[in-house]
Order: C-alpha cells, then sequence, then structure tokens
C-alpha cells in the first residue's frame, strides 16, 4: 500500500469524522467572501458618489464668483443709494418719495442654491447667512421706498439709514469670505477685517463718515 492512499484514505476518514466541522467552516468562509465582497462594493459606490459631489461641487464653484461679483456690486449701491440721507454732518436732506432702491441681481440665487447643495457644511452655512442677510437688506430698503412714496417719512431716520449701511456693509464682507471659497484661495493675513473694512468704506466714499464708523465699532466689537 503506497504512502499515497495511505494518506488518501486518512483524508477520507478526516472529512467523513468532521464533516459538520469542515460544512460549518466553508459555510463561515463562504460568508466571510460575501461580506468583503459587499463591504468593497458599498466603497466603490461611497467612493464613486464623492466623485460625482466633487465633479457637482465644482461646477457650482465654476459660476459662482461671477454672482458674488455682481452681489457685492449690489451691496455698494446700497450703501451709495442710502449714504446722501444719513450725512457725517448737518442736517439729512429729504428722502424723496421717488426713490428707487437697487434691486437684486437677477439669476444670482440659482448659483448660490447649487453651492450650497454641494458644498461642505460650513460653506453651506455661509451662504445661508449670506442669503439672509441680503433678504434682510432688501425688504430694509423696500419698506423705506414705501414709506416715503406714501408720505410717511420726509427725512429718513439717521439711526435707520446708519443701520441699512450697516447691513450693506456686513452683506459685502460675507460675499467676499464666498469668493474666497470659490476661487479657492486662502484669506490674507495681512488683509484683517479691520482693513476690509475700512477698504470698503473707502471704495464708497464713506472713510470719512465719523459716525457711521463709530456705528459699525460697536456692531462689530
Amino acid at each position: 500500500m503506497s504512502a499515497l492512499y495511505f494518506w488518501i484514505l486518512a483524508f477520507i476518514h478526516l472529512v467523513d469524522h468532521w464533516q459538520t466541522l469542515v460544512a460549518g467552516m466553508l459555510a463561515l468562509c463562504g460568508a466571510g467572501f460575501t461580506v468583503w465582497i459587499i463591504k468593497k462594493q458599498i466603497k466603490q459606490a461611497a467612493d464613486q458618489e464623492k466623485q460625482r459631489l466633487r465633479r457637482e461641487e465644482q461646477a457650482a464653484k465654476a459660476v459662482l464668483p461671477l454672482a458674488l461679483a455682481e452681489l457685492a456690486q449690489y451691496a455698494e449701491d446700497c450703501i451709495r443709494a442710502i449714504a446722501p440721507y444719513v450725512p457725517a454732518s448737518g442736517e439729512s436732506p429729504e428722502f424723496p418719495a421717488d426713490f428707487v432702491a437697487p434691486r437684486i441681481p437677477e439669476g444670482t440665487v440659482e448659483p448660490l442654491r447649487e453651492s450650497a447643495r454641494y458644498a461642505n457644511a460650513d460653506v453651506a452655512s455661509q451662504i445661508r447667512v449670506m442669503v439672509g442677510k441680503l433678504q434682510v437688506q432688501h425688504s430694509r430698503l423696500e419698506i423705506a421706498r414705501q414709506h416715503a412714496r406714501q408720505g410717511q417719512v420726509q427725512t429718513l431716520p439717521y439711526n435707520e439709514g446708519i443701520r441699512a449701511i450697516i447691513d450693506a456693509v456686513e452683506l459685502h464682507l460675507l460675499i467676499g469670505d464666498l469668493l474666497l471659497y470659490a476661487r479657492e484661495l486662502s484669506a490674507d493675513p495681512l488683509l484683517t477685517f479691520r482693513r476690509r473694512l475700512l477698504t470698503l468704506l473707502s471704495t464708497v466714499g464713506l472713510s470719512d463718515h465719523s459716525q457711521l464708523i463709530a456705528a459699525i465699532d460697536r456692531h462689530f466689537p
């Protein structure tokens, strides 16, 4: 009897004696392999979804700077529209009944919505806050316009005018933060909040408006 024949008989005897255990081990190995395959498929699906979201985010970013630039101009237009009625010195001029409030640029909401959908939670929150400020700014000027048209105000209440300018300033600064995200840039450490603020006031011709600057300092301590 050859050694090979002996080992074959031994193996058959072992399998016959431990067939339940062997079947269980084979089933366990099969289950483990199935779990491994499922996990691999899940990971592949998750990676594909991440890539899809990344592509969507990049597509949204591509048009976001254009919308933000228009909104930044809108914020500046709001400041310039109100500034003459809250002068740094002297009496406030009459607030005209035909006052025309700047309009929110058309086509800017959709890029914001798309960016909020695909951006991370922090950026989405920034967009939400910025859109909220945009709505507040629009409503404030619209109410002032309606009151003037109805003859309810002769001059714009000074604090109300200052508040409208501060809202527009805050909106402009929030837009600047989102522009960094859209252009994938890092904030310039030398461009402090104070410097950004003074640059904006200089752009709209209000850098020497002491009362406005004092009010802004109180609002942004």
